[in-house]
């Protein structure tokens, strides 16, 4: 098993930069609006999927979920968390080596976790979310 590489905040803040540069790309119409409320709250949702994580030592697509589910529920902005969960898990897919080739197949799938209902079923959309990426995503070459 590979390492999991974390990747932080100021990363995350600059590949979206980075992908901002060239918004006719595949993940440029995925950009959320950033503000500081996002920087915080995204900011606190990545450190608390890492530190679940790396204490109960998650594989990268558990790690991918964590991200991705805890963004895409967490309601930080009246609009763009489907967005921000798409961003900045492909930022930690890429710093580990996955590539998913479809960002509107994620897109339809953060839709589908955004409105599951209630948190009771948090255990099972966090295992749909790692099978989607585990199926997903192939190595970067």
């Amino acid at each position: 098993m590979h390492k999991v590489i974390y990747v932080d905040l100021d990363a995350v803040l600059l590949m979206i930069e980075v992908i901002g540069d060239y918004p006719h790309q595949m993940l440029g119409k995925y950009i959320p609006n950033i503000d500081q409320y996002w920087i915080e709250n995204v900011g606190s949702s990545i450190e608390r999927a890492y530190f679940v994580c790396s204490s109960q030592g998650l594989d990268k697509y558990e790690v991918a979920s964590r991200i991705f589910y805890n963004i895409a529920k967490g309601h930080f902005t009246g609009d763009g968390n489907k967005r921000s969960a798409l961003i900045c898990t492909y930022v930690f897919l890429m710093f580990n080596n996955l590539f998913i080739a479809d960002p509107n197949m994620v897109y339809a799938f953060a839709r589908r976790v955004a409105r599951s209902k209630g948190s009771r079923k948090s255990a099972f959309w966090l295992r749909e979310c790692a099978k989607f990426f585990k199926k997903n995503s192939s190595e970067i070459q």
